[in-house]
């Protein structure tokens, strides 16, 4: 399933307008499938998050391995499953580098991660509320729309199911009455992996395009 779904929407060759020395636009635009993660990786970050990952994502790390595409793959790119092996690392960075730390996956505290902070968050919803969202809905892959003011998030829950979330900055009470009160009141995701996996692999292929027409 993946594998096929990879390859349909893996990016062309595109030619570079502007040729540079010593670099590909081509490898920098390509859909990469990072290395497998190992079951031992997994389980200690199962354990970390104190919630369980659903089947199908482990099958992606385990079987056929994370997925990035588009320039910056650590942090910046257009698109990213994060691996379990990056997501743990960052989970327990105690290093030069706290500042990258995460410290529950959460729904909220990834969002505020990928923007340097959303104080729409702290201003509307309870500490109580944040926490909830925290601890309930975990965020493993990330789009950066085209223009950049909007992000994607794809995310699990405690029951197994996967959801996607559309965050505009302009778009505040659209994103708390569309995604986030649905939550708060304990929404129970009903969509699979392949079903949110797979529209934004292709969205990102636009992006990408778009990026180097």
């Amino acid at each position: 399933m993946y594998n096929a779904a990879l390859e349909a929407v893996r990016v062309n060759p595109i030619p570079d307008p502007y040729p540079r020395p010593g670099y590909d636009l081509a490898a920098d635009l390509a859909l990469i499938v990072e290395p497998c993660d190992t079951l031992e990786t997994v389980r200690a970050l199962v354990v970390r998050i104190a919630c369980a990952v659903p089947l199908a994502l482990q099958r992606l790390w385990l079987e056929h391995g994370a997925i990035s595409m588009g320039p910056e793959r650590n942090y910046w790119g257009p698109f990213y499953v994060w691996s379990a092996t990056r997501l743990l690392e960052r989970l327990t960075n105690t290093g030069t580098d706290s500042w990258e730390r995460l410290e529950t996956l959460g729904f909220v505290e990834t969002i505020e991660d990928a923007w340097g902070g959303r104080p729409e968050f702290e201003e509307t919803l309870t500490v109580e509320q944040i926490a909830q969202l925290n601890a309930n809905y975990k965020v493993f892959a990330l789009l950066h729309e085209e223009s950049d003011e909007a992000h994607r998030y794809l995310y699990f829950d405690r029951t197994g199911g996967f959801g996607s979330a559309l965050f505009h900055q302009d778009f505040w009470e659209e994103f708390q009455t569309d995604t986030l009160e649905p939550l708060l009141n304990g929404a129970r995701l009903n969509q699979s992996l392949e079903d949110v996996l797979v529209p934004v692999l292709g969205e990102g292929t636009r992006v990408l395009r778009g990026w180097a027409l």
